[in-house]
């Protein structure tokens, strides 16, 4: 009955396994050990977005093909795990539609009732009739990233690590503005306090301002005075939801400057760019490929940065867009980046090797999840190379070994790429001081 010594000690090695991007966040080598401590919320999320659920579905896979009996209780205990990571995945997305919210909404319900399945005497916290009023929030505030308290959780987790002195504060008896509520005993707190008011300030106002001619290198001369490299800086954390909705990963390392070297294309390269060259035309417009270009081992893309595989295997491994405008992504290796420039335009390109599909005889068990994101796909590469230009969808793999020469992989694009029906909500342009409480009525028909 649920994850035992020995679960543990195969999730603990798929984490060892995984492959991730630097700025994801992997969960404690140890996890479910008392010696790390209290997991954060931004380690669960990351425990539930890969590793958890997919070493559970490992697990099963090869109890069953071991010839075991089935136990539906670890079945079912399963299938919950991959509905409370789609559930997470929809709410947290970047971006927000009616289709999110009606699918986070059904999935969470599906994820509670199996709950109740699994533990029919056990009653159901204030936090799981709370999961089912997100969909309302998301609906009232846009996208959760905009309006989740992480920043001030940072903020206070920095103000209990600080040393004190034990000189805190006194406050004041007297009724007074929240500035001025302790005595002089004690300045720190209301330091930190307005210094972090202030920054947001600073921030929210620079970036409204930077749609002016006058503004527009604003953002950049902030983020170069503000160390954006560092997550303990509470500016970081105050963005509005305008700049998440451009990029889908927190900024990564500290990136080295681009060594670039200017030498001609080589066969396979010369070869993909000529097959491709119309619809790189029809996307970047009048296009013709050079015979030369400016190679380098690492690039920043919408604020990602992408390195050639034997640069990095950690960023060397991503999701692309095909040509044509399809939607799916699928992943490759990156062999090569170079740049080209036409007249005044600069144009950014990839040379990727696409990983093979597995045969057909293979079964998929996250065919059961698609949106769960994952897949499996051969560790085999094509020998064809693909051009992909930077104008399309890049986002960086999350992956491990399956088997012999298959891995398990998902995009880390936490932005749904499903051709949503609707127009986007608004965001937080405008935060609405109160709402209707009949907004937030949900009927929840499971015996709660």
């Amino acid at each position: 009955m649920g994850i035992s010594q020995g679960d543990l000690k195969a999730i603990r090695k798929g984490i060892a396994a995984t492959i991730r991007p630097r700025w994801h966040a992997a969960p404690p080598a140890d996890l479910g050990q008392v010696s790390h401590g209290k997991l954060k919320a931004d380690e669960w999320r990351s425990c539930f977005e890969f590793d958890i659920p997919v070493s559970l579905l490992r697990i099963e896979t090869e109890r069953i093909a071991s010839g075991r009996q089935t136990d539906r209780y670890r079945a079912k205990l399963v299938h919950s795990t991959f509905l409370l990571a789609t559930a997470i995945r929809w709410a947290t997305s970047h971006r927000t539609s009616t289709k999110h919210i009606e699918n986070y909404t059904k999935t969470m319900r599906d994820y509670l009732q199996t709950i109740k399945d699994l533990r029919p005497n056990q009653r159901f916290r204030p936090n799981h009739v709370n999961a089912l009023l997100v969909g309302n929030y998301l609906r009232l505030y846009g996208p959760v990233r905009g309006w989740w308290m992480f920043p001030f959780e940072r903020v206070i987790g920095d103000l209990q690590r600080s040393s004190t002195n034990y000189q805190l504060g006194e406050q004041c008896p007297l009724p007074t503005v929240a500035y001025g509520a302790y005595q002089n005993k004690g300045q720190m707190e209301k330091t930190m306090f307005a210094a972090f008011c202030a920054k947001s300030t600073m921030y929210a106002v620079i970036q409204r301002l930077s749609v002016l001619d006058e503004w527009k290198d604003s953002i950049a001369i902030t983020e170069r005075s503000f160390n954006g490299e560092k997550r303990g800086k509470y500016i970081l954390e105050t963005r509005t939801i305008s700049e998440t909705m451009r990029s889908d990963t927190p900024p990564s390392t500290a990136k080295k400057a681009a060594i670039t070297k200017s030498k001609p294309l080589d066969d396979a390269i010369q070869a993909a760019m000529t097959k491709s060259e119309k619809d790189l035309q029809r996307e970047l417009g009048f296009f013709h490929h050079p015979e030369q270009a400016d190679f380098q081992e690492r690039v920043t893309i919408n604020k990602h940065e992408f390195t050639t595989y034997r640069t990095s295997e950690n960023h060397g491994v991503i999701f692309f867009q095909e040509a044509g405008g399809i939607s799916a992504l699928v992943p490759g290796v990156v062999r090569a980046i170079f740049q080209v420039r036409h007249g005044s335009a600069t144009h950014k390109f990839l040379a990727v090797h696409r990983y093979l599909a597995p045969t057909a005889s293979l079964p998929d068990p996250f065919a059961r999840y698609p949106e769960f994101g994952a897949s499996l796909w051969s560790s085999e590469t094509q020998k064809e190379v693909t051009i992909v230009p930077g104008s399309r969808k890049i986002c960086h793999a999350i992956y491990r070994d399956w088997d012999y020469k298959i891995m398990v992989m998902k995009p880390l694009n936490r932005v749904s790429n499903i051709n949503l029906d609707g127009s986007w909500l608004a965001n937080l342009r405008s935060f609405p001081r109160t709402f209707n409480c009949s907004q937030l009525e949900t009927k929840i028909d499971m015996g709660m």
